[in-house]
């Protein structure tokens, strides 16, 4: 599961401009009078953008989960006082679908935000260092996009350069308070012992915890 490390996009006409909310175009909408045509324009666009880029399986995702919902309560309420939503439980109870449900919401409407989506193992192969691949530009947009979805955290082996990774990512993101929701097999009381004291530490004070639990669904369905 991953979505393009990018960025979101950029309007055509004014650069520097998100094609979602672009100034220019809203002033220019907004001199035809009709406030309502406004609001209908963006919320087109915001669902234009989800469809491009919430992978196929995710696309109709809805958070149900009640830990979930109160999290979506907070970030209506206040994005920037909004904390990290972190999903733990076993394989196959519906984390990441929950997770894309809670992005889905939370991108849309008056609060939306730029937004991106990776799984910890496409983290570590995008920024491993090669000929021609620019890591460290690749780091910053994980750090820097307004709402990171960091899908299975904790999988892959552990060692000091994943941590160091992980740590980075993670550590940006804490000091600029930017917000971030992470799904997990690794039990919370365990969260330290696999990743680290360092994001452990900065996990246990910045995130919302839910804890899934249920049979595997995939195996359900296959049934």
């Amino acid at each position: 599961m991953t979505t393009p490390p990018t960025p979101a996009r950029m309007c055509d006409d004014h650069p520097g401009q998100t094609w979602i909310y672009c100034g220019p175009c809203r002033a220019d909408a907004l001199v035809s009078g009709n406030p309502e045509a406004v609001i209908a324009w963006h919320a087109r666009r915001q669902v234009d953008e989800l469809a491009e880029r919430v992978p196929a399986r995710f696309a109709h995702a809805t958070a149900t989960v009640p830990g979930v919902r109160a999290w979506l309560d907070r970030w209506h309420r206040d994005p920037a006082d909004c904390p990290s939503l972190l999903l733990v439980g076993p394989v196959g109870v519906g984390k990441t679908w929950q997770a894309f449900g809670a992005v889905r919401e939370a991108v849309t409407g008056p609060n939306s935000t730029s937004w991106m989506a990776v799984g910890a193992a496409d983290l570590y192969a995008s920024v491993r260092p090669r000929d021609g691949r620019d890591s460290e530009s690749l780091m910053e947009q994980y750090r820097d996009v307004g709402l990171l979805l960091l899908d299975d955290l904790g999988t892959a082996n552990r060692s000091e350069w994943v941590e160091e990774i992980t740590y980075r990512v993670i550590g940006a993101r804490y000091d600029a308070m930017r917000p971030c929701i992470f799904t997990s097999n690794i039990a919370p009381t365990q969260v330290s012992e696999a990743l680290g004291e360092r994001i452990g530490s900065r996990l246990a004070e910045t995130c919302m915890t839910v804890v899934m639990d249920g049979a595997d669904r995939r195996r359900e369905v296959r049934a």
